[in-house]
């Protein structure tokens, strides 16, 4: 055996070690997904035009857009994968063929699937109804009324694409974030760039048992970029404070308050603010 090196095996490891490297697994269930509307992320020729997209979203709603609705109903995504295109080069070594990447490729597209809520009148499926209606830009012929939708015929012209894209976040995170549990929370952000709906999963009803509505809507995009953030003073989440004291995973020594500011303070339960109200870790304790 002289002369030959032992394979490279770990000799040993403690089970502190085994339990601090590997008994924090990432669980699948801690996310958020921000919708950005057009109009907000895309880059019209012309200023007038980025408002319009906006507005002719919320005049179909009838209501302002909700950003949070769609963040808190969305039960199910994915984070994107991508691959590399490659050239088989057979010549320069006999019998021996080598691939080489010359491009990457995202996947075409990304799915997303939504609790409908009743108490929204069904927002999930009309904020992006609207969206869609928005890219193709349907006229309906005018028939008896000025805007006949019954007419069987329409028009339509697909609006410019800076006009109609979007950007698409998901941010993946841990039950620790934003609790002050670790001097680090580590967070990453997938961006969607370049994002639209590009079809609207049929939705099965039925008189047989109930189950919850749900609604999947499916993306195309350009590309994706990672944001890797390791702390909480980084980390930011569009709508959303990983800081509230609505947060479960706050340990039960203590709530994070936010006082007067984006900053949060943990102070102790059963104390009382300076101005006489209750902390609202007693609220939440029904006290």
């Amino acid at each position: 055996m002289t002369g030959k090196s032992l394979p490279p095996i770990n000799p040993g490891v403690s089970m502190s070690r085994i339990k601090s490297r590997l008994l924090q697994p990432a669980l699948t269930s801690n996310y958020s997904v921000i919708i950005t509307p057009p109009g907000k992320a895309s880059f019209p020729r012309q200023s007038g035009d980025k408002g319009f997209a906006l507005s002719f979203i919320e005049t179909q709603l009838g209501e302002q857009i909700d950003n949070e609705i769609l963040e808190l109903s969305c039960s199910e995504a994915s984070l994107p994968g991508s691959s590399f295109a490659t050239i088989d080069i057979s010549n320069d070594y006999m019998g021996i063929t080598q691939k080489h990447a010359y491009r990457r490729l995202y996947d075409d597209r990304a799915d997303f699937t939504f609790y409908v809520t009743q108490n929204s009148n069904y927002y999930q499926i009309r904020f992006f109804e609207a969206w869609m209606r928005y890219i193709a830009n349907e006229q309906y012929i005018q028939g008896v009324s000025a805007n006949d939708k019954l007419s069987g015929a329409s028009i339509s012209r697909v609006q410019y694409p800076e006009f109609y894209k979007s950007v698409i976040q998901i941010a993946k995170y841990e039950r620790d974030y934003g609790t002050g549990r670790s001097p680090t929370s580590p967070i990453l952000i997938y961006k969607f760039i370049e994002a639209f709906p590009i079809s609207i999963n049929s939705i099965p009803v039925s008189y047989e048992s109930s189950s919850l509505l749900k609604v999947t809507v499916s993306f195309s995009y350009t590309r994706y970029v990672i944001d890797d953030l390791t702390t909480v003073a980084e980390s930011t989440v569009p709508s959303r404070n990983p800081n509230s004291i609505g947060n479960p995973d706050v340990p039960s020594g203590t709530t994070t308050v936010q006082l007067n500011g984006p900053r949060s303070t943990d102070i102790p339960r059963n104390v009382t603010l300076q101005d006489g109200r209750s902390t609202l870790a007693q609220l939440n304790d029904g006290v």
